[in-house]
């Protein structure tokens, strides 16, 4: 069932960080309803983050079936993505279902595949026969070019660029800025540095940088 099958149900975004704030304008862009935000921090329960009441902590969510609303991912990354993919498996293995955001400003074209709780940001490009996996983040000024595939939870930072028939594997973290060459893979896991140039494949579980990017380190 697509995710966003629903729509009429509220969401509640998890998290209330900067990621988070920036899914509460697309939400309102797209007229979808904000039931509330969760925070890590149970103390700023009542608090309220551009205009959003916060719940509580992320248990909060159980006091609403999984039938009733839907969830959006408000965690974001920092090199590695490991916490927003533990949020979507926990919250899947519960029965809940993820909201997919598309900022009205984003040009994607209409053979563009999304997974669920797929998040595509402000002014980005998505061409023809792109395939985004679920819990991806297609970050503000992203341009992603034809017949590329992003695993499920990678996050690619403000302004990349991909070329045709990228590959990027799951979980990877694309830093801001990085143009990466057509037809190249990232392999999962992976992490590249800001204002990268990638002109080679990248082994799984990487760390590369540089302008040609080269492997800095195994994870």
């Amino acid at each position: 069932m697509d995710s966003n099958s629903s729509a009429q149900r509220k969401v509640i975004v998890i998290g209330a960080g900067g990621h988070a704030r920036t899914l509460l304008g697309v939400l309102r862009r797209m007229n979808v309803s904000i039931l509330g935000m969760t925070s890590k921090d149970k103390n700023e329960a009542g608090q309220v983050r551009g205009g959003i009441q916060i719940l509580g902590s992320d248990s909060e969510i159980a006091k609403w079936r999984s039938e009733t609303v839907l969830l959006v991912n408000g965690v974001g990354t920092d090199h590695t993505t490991h916490a927003r993919r533990e949020i979507f498996s926990n919250f899947k293995e519960q029965g809940y279902s993820f909201f997919s955001t598309q900022d009205p400003s984003a040009l994607v074209d209409a053979t563009v595949e999304m997974g669920e709780g797929c998040q595509i940001q402000l002014g980005c490009v998505v061409q023809a026969g792109a395939r985004l996996g679920r819990n991806v983040i297609v970050n503000s000024g992203v341009l992603i070019e034809h017949d590329c595939i992003i695993g499920d939870h990678a996050h690619l930072a403000p302004g990349v660029v991909l070329c045709g028939s990228v590959h990027v594997g799951e979980g990877c973290f694309i830093g801001a800025g990085t143009v990466i060459r057509q037809g190249i893979k990232i392999g999962e896991g992976s992490t590249i540095g800001a204002g990268s140039l990638v002109l080679a494949d990248v082994p799984a579980h990487s760390v590369c940088f540089g302008h040609p990017a080269k492997v800095i380190r195994k994870l």
